[in-house]
């Protein structure tokens, strides 16, 4: 996605990124993945799996998604009709077609699992329950097109919309928060699945998701500027709260020349 935002204000030319964007899709046409999905990490170098922890060392249903749904943004902007973009597409819709959704039902239940591992089996046991980040997830499985690998409605209804923490429809500084906990929580809960997908006129029995974008965004300045905590730093120029284990990890793993300003 970041390498589309680059074209179209003209800081990269289209047919380099087009031409990065098919080999990283020609390397993950090789790598290792599972039912078609993808694990957290991948080596670089060989496409092997680098397991996230001990028993997490297969399929990561969530972090694919995320992936897809800027594969998906790809396959949607490079719409020429030259050698490279039309490869790229194809590849992407390859790659697309391959993921089994409904095995990660795990048996047939009516809830997505994040993890399956070909040496632990559903050893991680996490069904992915809403309302937070993973919602792409859930459209995703809704969206695919080989009816091979569909679920039905009710993994949507009966898994993600079943949870302690998903209707709420309080109000926090006069905002009312149609999903999720108090005070939205942070940012990437609401955000990181419109990425791809457009909250705007976007509705079910549950939520409005453009209110939902914009009262958790609203709430979470509010609460910034309110301080109740009393915070060092909280303000109206520092808000758009995140997890400090992001930027930790982040630091850690990333290279100081991709970390610097």
């Amino acid at each position: 996605m970041a390498l589309i935002v680059g074209v179209n204000r003209g800081w990269i030319e289209r047919d380099t990124a087009a031409r990065f964007l098919l080999k990283m899709v020609k390397f993950l046409s090789k790598a290792d993945a599972y039912h078609g999905v993808f694990p957290h990490w991948l080596d670089g170098a060989t496409g092997k799996t680098i397991p996230f922890s001990r028993k997490d060392d297969g399929a990561d249903l969530v972090e694919s998604s995320f992936l897809f749904q800027g594969l998906l943004t790809a396959r949607q902007y490079f719409n020429g009709n030259d050698n490279v973009e039309r490869e790229l597409r194809n590849r992407i819709n390859w790659l697309w077609n391959d993921i089994e959704w409904n095995w990660f039902t795990n048996g047939g239940q009516n809830v997505l699992y994040w993890h399956w591992s070909p040496n632990n089996g559903w050893a991680m046991d996490f069904p992915v329950r809403g309302f937070n980040e993973c919602l792409i997830m859930y459209v995703l499985a809704a969206s695919t097109p080989n009816e091979k690998y569909q679920v039905p409605a009710s993994v949507y209804h009966r898994g993600w919309a079943q949870s302690d923490f998903f209707i709420n429809k309080r109000k926090f500084y006069n905002y009312t928060l149609p999903l999720g906990f108090d005070y939205g929580g942070p940012l990437f809960f609401s955000h990181y699945s419109f990425l791809g997908l457009s909250p705007k006129g976007l509705k079910d029995r549950y939520a409005d998701y453009w209110e939902q974008n914009q009262n958790h965004t609203l709430i979470n300045y509010s609460y910034c500027v309110d301080n109740p905590k009393a915070f060092k730093g909280y303000g109206e120029n520092c808000w758009g709260l995140q997890p400090a284990i992001l930027i930790t990890v982040m630091m850690r793993i990333l290279p100081p020349t991709i970390m610097a300003p």
